[in-house]
């Protein structure tokens, strides 16, 4: 695994950031440190750091390099005050993804994080355990040498849901009296699909848009499609008639008794907020190409 493309990896972020909503933030707000992440990834990218975290082959290395861009470089322009911190914790998040995976940073930290001989049940609760408690119980299952072993047995040996519940309870013993079958299953269930994978939990939920000075915004898809509208004209973009799953894209009013499907815009005015990132996409390329083609929109 090479830690900066780890850093960049959706299907990796979603899950930490995921994990912040599990442990009681609002997922506004973790949605909005994902896109503060997401800001600096793109910062980063393309400049002479993305190519030297790159080469950085330990988290030691990696991390000093982190405090070069947070405390040297941008030490004096960061607008995003909590980053540093999320930059540094995703480290340890990390060493999670290389059991998850199977693919490890190096060598040594195969053998710093996976036991071939472990003493089960465990005899105390470690930092992967106590640092995802709430109420006395689990929000995820983040302990390498416990997600090592669930591989194996899911992915090589089939394992059924069950089984793979037991292995969970037989691991922990009686140090988490609070955790029940069904509460390890929830957790399983969200890493692992019904075909014994990985899942690829890679939610596209920001958009990337670009100016035609070149200027760069990272958004939510709700704020894409209200920056997008703004850009245009929101009289501009209505005139065109858009729809989504059925629903006028823009409203004068909102129509009472659909007031959870729109978002004011500039006063009086609604924006469909129903449908999925895909729907809003499809939408704002229409609005795009029908209006000149001069905005860049992606997902992140």
């Amino acid at each position: 695994m090479n830690i900066w493309e780890a850093y960049c990896k959706p299907s990796f972020y979603n899950i930490y950031f995921g994990t912040l909503v599990a442990k009681g933030m609002s997922r506004e707000s973790a949605e909005n440190l994902k896109r503060q992440y997401c800001t600096y990834l793109q910062r980063i990218k393309g400049t002479r750091f993305a190519k030297e975290l790159k080469l950085c082959t330990t988290q030691d290395e990696f991390k000093e390099k982190l405090h070069e861009i947070f405390y040297d470089k941008w030490r004096d322009n960061m607008k995003y005050k909590e980053m540093p911190f999320h930059y540094e914790a995703y480290l340890g998040f990390l060493d999670s993804m290389q059991a998850l995976h199977n693919d490890f940073i190096s060598e040594s930290d195969k053998q710093r994080l996976i036991d071939p001989d472990p003493e089960i049940p465990i005899k105390c609760l470690t930092s992967y355990e106590l640092d995802y408690l709430k109420d006395g119980k689990l929000v995820a299952l983040m302990n390498p040498q416990l997600l090592s072993i669930l591989k194996e047995y899911i992915e090589e040996e089939r394992l059924v849901p069950r089984k793979a519940m037991l292995i969970c309870e037989t691991f922990y013993g009686n140090l988490l009296p609070d955790m029940e079958l069904e509460d390890y299953s929830a957790l399983i269930n969200y890493l692992w699909n019904a075909s014994h994978k990985v899942k690829n939990v890679s939610r596209r939920s920001h958009f990337k848009i670009i100016y035609p000075d070149g200027t760069e915004q990272i958004t939510s898809t709700t704020d894409g499609m209200k920056r997008v509208i703004l850009f245009y004209g929101i009289e501009e973009v209505r005139s065109k008639k858009f729809s989504i799953r059925n629903e006028d894209f823009i409203v004068k009013n909102i129509p009472v008794g659909k007031e959870a499907k729109y978002e004011i815009i500039e006063g009086t005015a609604g924006v469909c907020i129903t449908g999925d990132s895909k729907d809003r996409m499809n939408v704002l390329r229409a609005i795009n190409i029908s209006l000149g083609n001069k905005l860049k929109i992606e997902w992140i």
